[in-house]
């Protein structure tokens, strides 16, 4: 038994009523830090109009923009490798590709998606529309 069947042996012994709490503890986090989130994206949208009143905030900013990416990436991480598991089962038990060439599935398509959301998270960075990219 190889290292992913173990991880999906584990996580198919969760109960489901853990699964629904921990969604449910999800959404009250949520809602419990929305007022927060409101407040700092208003007050960095004071920064950006006025750059010259909070010139020192900067390393704060790049240290919170870390700190939210950080948690993105795990959950990408995540994403990728149950995407991973179903497309490349897809590509032996349908396709009948074998030999590695079962890999490639999975590679394109979420390579390709991968892709395209950085190049839209770099159109955002520089203030242009992401669909454009």
């Amino acid at each position: 038994m190889d290292a992913w069947d173990q991880v999906l042996t584990i996580v198919g012994q969760v109960p489901p009523a853990v699964w629904v709490g921990a969604m449910a503890i999800n959404l009250i986090l949520t809602a419990a830090t929305w007022s927060v989130a409101r407040r700092r994206i208003r007050r960095a949208g004071e920064r950006l109009a006025n750059p010259e009143m909070n010139a020192g905030r900067r390393r704060r900013d790049t240290a919170l923009t870390v700190a939210a990416l950080v948690p993105a990436a795990l959950f990408l991480i995540m994403v990728v490798a149950g995407s991973m598991h179903g497309l490349v089962a897809f590509g032996l038990e349908v396709l009948g590709w074998h030999d590695g060439w079962e890999y490639l599935v999975p590679a394109t398509l979420d390579g390709v998606s991968v892709a395209f959301a950085f190049l839209a998270f770099r159109a955002g960075r520089r203030g242009k529309a992401p669909d454009r990219c």
